[in-house]
């Protein structure tokens, strides 16, 4: 019991520890345990309540094999010794199956909460823009109601911009439709998507828009895919929006196992400090790369244009990379 020598080994033992029984009989079985201190602990549960039942402890052979066992110790004299009978049943099958499940569980979980902050992100997007365009068109309709009993020609001024905005808003939901499912992102991946998103601005504006990839994966798992795309979504137009450029440079590349998602301009930059308490759209930029463990850095000062960086890990995706294509 106290040196942990064995004494014994029956035919269950040779097999499933894959060690011949001569050398099973005789070797110290401290070492085996993965945890050092797993021995003592079972020893002084045996000296406490006379028994051990029903132990799982991970154990490593010497030939290498690691697995899981259901331990049960009874104390016994054998040949004047103070001895253990000692009964182990392999169980790794079903720690392995009971860790899969684990991973399930987590994984459910965190796609539970990608889907809640999304949607809080949605609604950040939804007050920063669209219902910013209506407030607006709201305002010059009121107005324009007001002059038509003093001035005709004002009140069509006024009606002219509440178009104006009007059709802004409905670029914007129009906008946002394709940030939430986007054809060419469920079909062709995350490359293409961005390419479709660069060609469509383009169409729409006088600043030059340039598109840069150097990437080693085909696909990665949905979630990955969205948040990238949404990440240089909402970068590409901030920087139209909002900075002035004649020059916007959207970049997606891959960097060891981290993908990362650049889009810089040289517009008339901002203090990101300043700014992160009332745009939304930085603010999802950060906390999508947040909640999928990335990075999001926002390097601007005034008059110097403007960098979003965000670099995501390809390690810790939704899907095994054996399983990204």
């Amino acid at each position: 019991m106290q040196d942990a020598i064995v004494l014994y080994a029956n035919d269950y033992l040779v097999e499933m520890s894959g060690i011949p029984r001569d050398e099973l009989v005789g070797a110290n079985f401290k070492p085996i345990y993965v945890d050092p201190n797993k021995w003592d602990e079972l020893i002084e549960k045996v000296q406490e309540s006379g028994q051990v039942r029903g132990e799982e402890v991970e154990i490593q052979w010497p030939n290498g094999k690691r697995q899981w066992v259901m331990l049960s110790m009874l104390p016994l004299r054998y040949f004047e010794e103070d001895t253990l009978l000692v009964a182990a049943l392999d169980i790794t099958e079903r720690k392995h199956a009971e860790q899969r499940l684990q991973q399930d569980a987590n994984l459910l979980q965190r796609l539970l909460d990608l889907n809640e902050r999304e949607r809080q992100l949605i609604a950040y997007e939804i007050h920063d823009g669209i219902v910013q365009d209506i407030t607006a068109s709201l305002m010059f309709v009121e107005t324009a109601r007001d002059a038509i009993e003093e001035d005709g020609r004002s009140a069509g001024n006024h009606l002219d911009q509440t178009i104006e905005v009007l059709r802004a808003s409905v670029d914007e939901a129009r906008r946002m439709i394709d940030g939430l499912r986007s054809p060419a992102l469920e079909e062709d991946g995350v490359v293409a998507a961005i390419r479709n998103l660069v060609v469509e601005q383009q169409r729409k504006t006088d600043v030059a828009i340039v598109w840069q990839h150097d990437i080693e994966f085909e696909r990665v798992a949905p979630s990955i895919e969205m948040a990238i795309y949404r990440i240089a979504q909402e970068s590409l137009t901030n920087a139209l929006k909002h900075s002035g450029t004649s020059r916007v440079v959207v970049s997606l590349r891959q960097e060891g196992k981290s993908i990362v998602i650049q889009t810089q301009d040289w517009g008339k930059g901002f203090d990101p400090e300043t700014v992160q308490t009332k745009h939304y759209g930085l603010r999802g930029v950060r906390e999508r790369a947040r909640l999928l463990g990335g990075i999001a850095s926002i390097d601007s000062e005034l008059g110097e244009g403007a960098t979003i960086r965000v670099s995501l890990p390809l390690t810790d995706v939704l899907l095994p990379l054996d399983e990204l294509g």
